[in-house]
């Protein structure tokens, strides 16, 4: 039987919190627990050593939490409305401002009144700025694809490099004339793994979009309440006991297996494991799925709340409401 084992359970806060998916850097993890420390909303970050889990180190501050690694060397964090960068090494934040941020290539794009800047994520400076009227949502090389400002379902392409907007749709509307939604819900965009193309979706469909033009290519209809991950052509999505496995390319659901309302309730975007996609949701599950067959391999519940997953060095690490870093490995030599 394929399956997962808890072996260890990390203490890392205390008492019950409210924590955020852990992030992977080179030689640390980082937690983050987002309940209140003063009179302002903040939280604490913990830095653990990756191999042996151990905590090596803490900071609190004000409405942020880590959101990815820049350079190995930078921590970038951030919130709904504020960015930052924490240097790891010296354990302090070197630079923060209030305003919403995306990681590209050596810059961090920044959210600013009149478009966006360019900045230097290790110090905090602005090399350069860009007059456009959108945010960035899915990037694939030098263009960037995101909501335009103040115009509901309409998405931008815009190279950032050239500097110029490649196209203008109104996904919604094309959602209604071509595929005969009558009230489609907005959307986000989001990254896939196919080059050439980004996806989007809400509630009830998902769709494949072309970079050049931003014409839809396929749609599934697929509930994405979350952004999921895109695997080598594959998304696998689990929401409310439906699991299904979305072909990047077509958009021919691949498998679409339905295992029980109560299975899972608020799932995240899961983790993969090799050819298996693990879940784990707010109501205590863990779950993991064949992302081939779409058939249940292996489930558990739990007496605390999980937020999110993320595998590293084939190790399952799931953060939990009991201020614990729960670990899972394969079992039965799995």
């Amino acid at each position: 039987m394929i399956s997962l084992k808890l072996v260890q359970r990390v203490p890392v806060f205390s008492g019950r919190v409210i924590q955020r998916a852990p992030v992977v850097g080179e030689s640390e993890i980082y937690l983050y627990n987002a309940m209140v420390v003063s009179r302002r909303h903040g939280g604490e970050m913990a830095a653990l050593d990756r191999k042996t889990l151990s905590v090596k180190w803490r900071l609190r501050f004000e409405e942020f939490g880590p959101e990815e690694v820049y350079d190995s060397r930078f921590l970038i964090i951030g919130d709904w409305n504020a960015i930052g960068a924490v240097d790891v090494a010296a354990q302090r934040v070197v630079w923060s401002r209030e305003s919403a941020g995306r990681l590209w290539q050596r810059h961090l794009l920044v959210d600013t009144p009149t478009g966006l800047d360019l900045v230097d994520p290790a110090t905090g400076d602005v090399r350069d700025s860009i007059a456009v009227n959108a945010g960035p949502a899915a990037f694939s090389g030098d263009v960037f694809v995101g909501p335009v400002r103040s115009k509901p379902g309409i998405f931008m392409g815009f190279d950032v490099v050239g500097r110029r907007r490649l196209w203008e749709r109104d996904l919604l509307q094309e959602l209604r004339t071509r595929f005969g939604l009558q009230d489609p819900v907005p959307f986000g965009a989001f990254s896939g793994s196919i080059p050439g193309q980004f996806l989007a979706g809400g509630a009830g469909v998902a769709i494949g979009c072309s970079l050049q033009d931003g014409a839809i290519r396929w749609k599934a209809d697929v509930d994405l309440p979350y952004v999921p991950q895109a695997v080598e052509g594959k998304i696998p999505v689990l929401y409310l006991g439906r699991f299904v496995v979305i072909d990047e390319a077509t958009g021919r659901l691949l498998c679409d297996e339905r295992h029980g309302t109560g299975l899972m309730v608020h799932e995240r975007k899961g983790s993969i494991l090799g050819g298996r996609v693990v879940f784990t949701s707010e109501s205590g599950h863990v779950a993991m799925f064949d992302i081939d067959s779409g058939l249940l391999l292996w489930r558990e519940e739990h007496k605390v709340t999980f937020w999110g997953s993320v595998e590293a060095d084939n190790r399952l690490l799931v953060p939990a409401s009991d201020g614990k870093l729960w670990v899972f490995e394969g079992a039965n030599g799995s």
